[in-house]
């Protein structure tokens, strides 16, 4: 359609926002997943995770593909952490958004029937709220050792003891379980 927004962009322009369309539909649900997993709600998540495809869509700095995972991880905890501290300070942090004629029509990903989609969104939904449940630290570094972070490596990020990890691993643990059992005992 003549006059579209697509149709003003330099064909570098044009390069740079399909990439950011594929890195947006390879990387978004991780990215949110993560930030859920930190204990972001989930208006949270996907405002941060907006946020930095928002940025990725301006930068030129980054050329190497293997770094945008690490980048976009990166950029999109820094938008939480900002967005937080200005709900705390009364502010209230704006947020990009990418229209839906600025994304090229996406190839179907896979032959997943509609039902296989609604049940694997209700699985990561039960898990989000498992992990809601959780105190935030032992949310933290329980998310932290699934990503394969050994104990060591969990307590130099979280500037921690090793002794504490392990005991906050182990709590929660024991919490996840008890909640599973006690989901289990409400459907039968």
């Amino acid at each position: 359609m003549a006059g579209e927004v697509g149709d003003q962009l330099s064909p570098e322009e044009r390069s740079r926002a399909e990439l950011v369309a594929d890195l947006y539909r390879q990387y978004r649900s991780p990215l949110v997943w993560y930030l859920r997993s930190r204990g972001a709600a989930d208006a949270e998540a996907h405002d941060a995770v907006q946020e930095a495809f928002a940025a990725a869509l301006r930068s030129a700095a980054i050329n190497d593909p293997a770094a945008w995972h690490a980048w976009l991880r990166t950029v999109s905890t820094r938008c939480l952490w900002r967005a937080r501290r200005a709900e705390g300070g009364g502010g209230r942090i704006a947020v990009e958004t990418m229209a839906p004629y600025d994304l090229p029509d996406a190839a179907p990903a896979s032959a997943a029937s509609v039902h296989d989609v609604v049940e694997a969104r209700s699985r990561e939904q039960f898990v989000l709220a498992l992990l809601d449940a959780l105190p935030p630290r032992q949310r933290v570094v329980f998310c932290l050792h699934l990503e394969g972070l050994s104990v060591q490596e969990i307590a130099a990020e979280l500037g921690s003891r090793q002794p504490a990890v392990r005991k906050n691993l182990s709590r929660a643990r024991r919490s996840l379980r008890e909640l599973m059992s006690e989901g289990d005992a409400h459907e039968l």
